[in-house]
């Protein structure tokens, strides 16, 4: 699963996976996540980048899985990859819209590019973190 960051109901996601999971079933996603391990300044530069103002600390995660009875298995801290990720995602992004098929509109090219670029900004100044989550019910 990715994208989990986008939910306004997050402790309803992992409810609905322990639901759905059946006994040593596993839940396993990734994510790009508030680093809440931040000083003071990094914290208004990240309040500044309006796109990633929305993540969850990666605690948040692992208490909602504590909280619906799905323990621990591994968390992976990719945070180094973030910039390498995203700058190599715009890059795609860009070379598409470059190109002579759209496949979206410009706003939609507009937004990614702003988000994108945020968020690049955001891991090489480690005020975001990514990686990857696994749980077991």
């Amino acid at each position: 699963m990715q994208l989990i960051f986008h939910t306004k109901n997050l402790i309803r996601v992992f409810q609905e996976v322990e639901r759905t999971l059946v006994d040593g079933g596993q839940f396993i996603f990734s994510v790009v996540m508030d680093n809440d391990n931040i000083s003071e300044e990094k914290r208004q530069l990240k309040d500044f980048y309006s796109a990633i103002t929305q993540f969850y600390p990666m605690q948040t995660y692992i208490d909602f899985a504590s909280k619906v009875g799905l323990s621990e298995v591994q968390i992976l801290d990719l945070s180094e990859n973030i910039a390498i990720n995203y700058s190599r995602l715009l890059a795609k992004i860009k070379e598409i819209q470059a190109g002579e098929q759209h496949s979206w509109t410009q706003e939609f090219f507009d937004k990614m590019n702003h988000r994108l670029n945020s968020w690049i900004r955001g891991g090489n100044q480690e005020i975001i973190k990514w990686g990857f989550l696994h749980f077991r019910k």
